[in-house]
């Protein structure tokens, strides 16, 4: 099927030519606060709460983000060999933030005088190109595939080091930012910290190169069970246009600046002219000097068990490992070709320590155009506001030339 075309390096079409164009990917996750638990039960009350419950006062609230807009994929499949060519543009960012700085925003510090509070905070954001060329061989029972990837790095920003302890003194309330904090930067034509901002998103080969692999593997275990291994995005890239590192390693003292609690309709809150001229007297040091970023491997492990020429199920495992920190899933589900134009699948999923989620996925074939679309938490869409897990693919394409036997592939997250 197209939709599994990107995850999976095995993928052997259907007919002889197939194409896809446009996919795209969108996936979110947090592990603390949704918008709701940010509300207060009191419906007369016009402040925001800190809900500490959600919260992990120091680091570990996490919140990371991903997305893929995948231009083409061609694919020519002559026997039992395939052949494909494909361009995308990827981005992934993670942000591990101390609950403190939350509670700070919202209470304020008046909580925490005489007190030293840590407002540790590590990210990672990266976006680049990627071009593809696999090729799979299938060898009776047994399938092999693998990618070769260029990857032209278009931005970045990472913390390599993150230690922030706010003081609040006692006497006079000043304000002391003790800092600890290295930032590698590159892909954008800055001159100053002041300056960052994303470079300009487009087909670019000039500064920043990086290479990678996907590879996986199928067995056909029998005439109804199925067996397939993955491991994608095994790669790194060097940063080499207008790379920088920003280190601050030294205490600020803040005058005049007050932190309030914060409310709905923006009374109370610290004067934010105020607050930007403060955070002025923090200074960064900059260097000059290239680096390297490692992609975010993800694995994948999958069984399937064909009932009959209509009805499949599937269990699927899968793990990725962002700036250090791991994530895992599992999912147990369906498919059902309801006609011969049109497939169906659901699923029960543990995601990212989400007790319950519910899948849904649909594929529609209308000669030689398909279109699917998948979600695993399709109830989440429906309750924006509680949900804190998003992951959703869309997209269409074209299959074309002579209709082959290929065994139906394991859906994967």
């Amino acid at each position: 099927m197209v939709n599994q075309q990107s995850v999976k390096p095995t993928h052997i079409g259907e007919h002889r030519f197939e194409l896809s164009l446009f996919p795209f990917s969108f996936s979110a996750f947090s592990n603390g606060p949704s918008y709701q638990d940010f509300i207060s039960d009191n419906e007369a009350a016009n402040v925001l709460i800190y809900p500490e419950h959600e919260l992990n006062f120091g680091q570990g609230n996490i919140f990371r983000v991903a997305t893929s807009f995948e231009t083409f994929r061609f694919i020519y499949t002559p026997d039992n060999w395939s052949f494909s060519l494909s361009h995308s543009i990827k981005g992934a960012g993670l942000i591990d933030y101390s609950g403190a700085v939350l509670d700070l925003a919202i209470n304020g510090n008046a909580p925490y005088i005489g007190q030293t509070v840590s407002l540790d905070t590590d990210f990672s954001f990266q976006a680049y190109q990627e071009f593809a060329f696999g090729a799979v061989v299938q060898l009776e029972k047994i399938r092999i595939g693998g990618r070769l990837k260029y990857l032209p790095g278009l931005a970045t920003a990472i913390s390599r080091k993150s230690t922030i302890d706010l003081f609040t003194d006692e006497d006079i309330y000043q304000l002391f930012l003790d800092m600890d904090v290295a930032i590698d930067v590159a892909g954008n034509n800055t001159n100053s910290w002041n300056d960052v901002r994303i470079g300009r998103i487009g087909f670019n080969f000039s500064g920043n190169h990086g290479f990678g692999i996907d590879l996986g593997a199928d067995w056909q275990i029998n005439e109804q069970l199925s067996f397939s291994v993955s491991a994608l995005d095994l790669g790194r890239i060097n940063w080499k246009k207008s790379p920088r590192t920003y280190t601050a390693n030294e205490t600020f003292e803040f005058d005049g600046l007050s932190l309030g609690q914060l409310t709905f309709d923006g009374e109370e809150v610290f004067d934010f002219e105020t607050a930007q001229d403060s955070i002025d007297i923090i200074k960064f040091d900059e260097t000059a000097g290239s680096f390297s970023t490692n992609l975010s491997p993800q694995f994948y492990i999958g069984f399937g068990y064909e009932i009959n020429d209509k009805w499949r199920l599937n269990a699927t495992g899968y793990y990725t490992s962002i700036h250090g920190n791991g994530f895992s899933a599992f999912s147990l589900g369906t498919n059902y070709q309801l006609f011969k134009w049109f497939n169906i699948g659901t699923a029960y999923e543990v995601m990212n320590k989400e007790p319950f989620l519910l899948g849904l996925n649909a594929t529609l074939q209308l000669g030689a155009f398909q279109v699917y679309f998948l979600s695993d938490n399709i109830i989440g869409a429906f309750q924006l506001e509680k949900n804190r897990t998003i992951n959703t693919r869309l997209g269409f394409g074209f299959t074309f030339g002579g209709k082959r036997n290929s065994p139906r592939e394991i859906p994967s997250l």
